[in-house]
């Protein structure tokens, strides 16, 4: 389809059944492709970029600032589900960044007057009035409680 005709069909697209879920999942499909943005043949190759990454979690270990895990296994051609843009690679999220369930924090050294929430697995079991965390973090919990 081209943009065009999307856009001028675009009200019929949206009064659909389930409109915004697929055209949700349609978006996410065509972004996970490299089909949204124009490809670049300039910029810089994925391989060199992912080995970077790697070279600096290996240097993150090697200052032993968080625990090394084992390597992952490499990814299979059974596992991929479509064909890769040119200057793309696959790898795993493990091998690019660190995954943690976070330090363990006991009840007798959270604070009542605390700002900062302590999750648990089933959710917020206190408050702490310091961070242990000084970088960007991705937090995940469990119960869609954030």
């Amino acid at each position: 389809m081209k943009v065009d005709t999307f856009f001028q069909n675009f009200e019929l697209l949206t009064d659909a059944p389930n409109a915004v879920v697929k055209l949700r999942d349609l978006i996410l499909q065509l972004a996970v492709r490299g089909k949204l943005v124009f490809q670049n043949n300039n910029d810089e190759p994925a391989k060199i970029l992912l080995n970077r990454i790697k070279a600096e979690k290996q240097e993150t270990y090697s200052q032993k600032r968080v625990k090394t895990i084992k390597s992952l296994p490499p990814i299979c051609e059974h596992e991929t589900h479509f064909k890769k843009p040119q200057n793309w690679e696959w790898c795993r999220l493990g091998d690019i960044i660190h995954i943690s369930s976070g330090n363990y924090l006991p009840s007798h050294k959270m604070a009542d007057d605390g700002q900062i929430p302590v999750y648990g697995g089933n959710g917020i079991t206190g408050y702490h009035d310091q961070n242990n965390i000084n970088k960007p973090t991705l937090r995940h919990v469990r119960l869609n409680i954030l």
